[in-house]
């Protein structure tokens, strides 16, 4: 039950992050803090609770941030800031892995095709926010799991 209040409580900043991103084309500093905060409280929750998964976690981290940081994988987005880096940490210690994976293909789907359709061609904008990626596809997995559909 508190995993669905968090969700609900992340898609919430998210969505505010997000109208900040899509006004100002960042989100204000003061998220990044809050959502550095919920991934080390969420991190020594998940260390008391659940230690035989802290190797996979940390290995899903470091995959998070090579796709998400790096160059190294060409359909990714060349880098994306540190704050949208770190509004996707949290996700990790509250999701199952398999639920993060479906969030993260979501979101690089969302950031492809729709945000990069509507910015880049349509608007001819070099440069697009990517919060909206992360909030849809929280929203996407996040509502169905709250409501018991899934």
């Amino acid at each position: 039950m508190i995993t669905e209040y968090l969700l609900m409580f992340m898609l919430g900043s998210y969505t505010v992050a997000t109208l900040d991103d899509l006004k100002k084309m960042r989100a204000s500093v003061s998220f990044v803090y809050l959502w550095a905060l919920v991934a080390v409280i969420a991190g020594i929750v998940f260390f008391m609770t659940d230690q035989s998964q802290l190797i996979p976690r940390a290995g899903i981290i470091a995959l998070t941030y090579v796709l998400m940081r790096t160059s190294a994988v060409p359909f990714f987005r060349s880098k994306v800031a540190w704050g949208d880096f770190f509004a996707v940490l949290p996700l990790i210690f509250i999701f199952e892995p398999l639920w993060f994976g479906v969030f993260f293909l979501l979101m690089v789907l969302f950031d492809k095709v729709i945000l990069k359709l509507v910015y880049v061609h349509l608007l001819n904008r070099r440069a697009y926010p990517f919060m909206p990626a992360i909030t849809v596809a929280l929203a996407i997995v996040t509502i169905p799991k709250v409501l018991g559909l899934i």
